[in-house]
């Protein structure tokens, strides 16, 4: 019997840093600012919902302007809440509008300008044809993700507002671009928002169902530790930059039956 040698392999040793996704946020309904699940309460959250004719400015770059703001008209559909009441119409208020749906609405960020790049970024769709796609990329034009093609228009043109959806995204190392186009017709939006720094969660409320549950929990744990980037990340309430004790106890204080 021919003796086994016994053969020594080496150990390697392999190591990877893993890639964090972005976070993409809709399409969710949207009639008011309130509806914003963006860092509402950080002080660089920036919101621009037309009614005072002004859309982008310094840092903020677009294929749309402040002249493709439209006005109060039967056929406007800005967000429900822009003329005071949540009623189902969107004809007293401002929208952006771009007839060539295909080609949408492109909206870029200058770090050098605004400080550093957003970490937070949203829009909202609120009329157009076909399906709606949402669009964002990251620092060196790198595409972060996309939400879509989704079906959500419902074939009015008279100012409703129950299709109304809030897409957006939140990435911790910065959001260069984003774009939202459908596939027919013109696509009309409204109450464009970012945030400028850290994006810390306003609420424990994570999955903005109205509920601090078990869902939440399970959110924050899956993110416990330091945060892997700057900035917050979701489940760090108290901005210190960790997901720890410190947020579990104001999760649990918050804990609705």
């Amino acid at each position: 019997m021919r003796a086994l040698l016994p053969i020594c392999l080496p150990l390697i040793a392999v190591s990877s840093t893993p890639t964090l996704a972005a976070e993409f946020l809709g399409p969710l309904p949207y009639l008011q600012a309130a509806d914003s699940p963006l860092s509402i309460a950080s002080p660089g959250y920036v919101l621009q919902n037309m009614e005072n004719g002004v859309f982008g400015g310094p840092g903020i770059g677009s294929n749309l302007f402040s002249g493709s703001i439209i006005g109060p008209g039967g056929l406007t559909d800005s967000v429900d809440g822009d003329d005071g009441s949540v009623n189902g119409s969107g004809t007293l208020g401002r929208s952006l509008f771009n007839v060539a749906g295909g080609n949408g609405v492109t909206i870029t960020f200058d770090a050098a300008i605004l400080g550093s790049l957003p970490t937070e970024v949203g829009i909202v769709w609120t009329d157009g044809a076909g399906s709606t796609l949402f669009e964002a990329w990251g620092p060196d034009d790198l595409l972060l993700g996309t939400i879509g093609p989704v079906s959500i228009a419902d074939a009015s043109v008279s100012g409703t507002t129950g299709e109304d959806r809030f897409f957006g995204v939140r990435d911790r190392g910065g959001i260069l671009k984003i774009r939202i186009s459908n596939s027919a017709g013109g696509i009309e939006v409204d109450h464009f928002q970012f945030t400028v720094g850290g994006a810390c969660p306003a609420s424990p409320d994570f999955n903005r169902d109205g509920l601090v549950n078990a869902a939440d929990l399970a959110i924050l744990l899956g993110g416990w530790g330091a945060c892997p980037r700057t900035g917050c990340c979701t489940g760090d309430l108290d901005s210190n930059g960790h997901v720890d004790a410190s947020d579990l106890a104001i999760l649990l204080g918050a804990w609705t039956v």
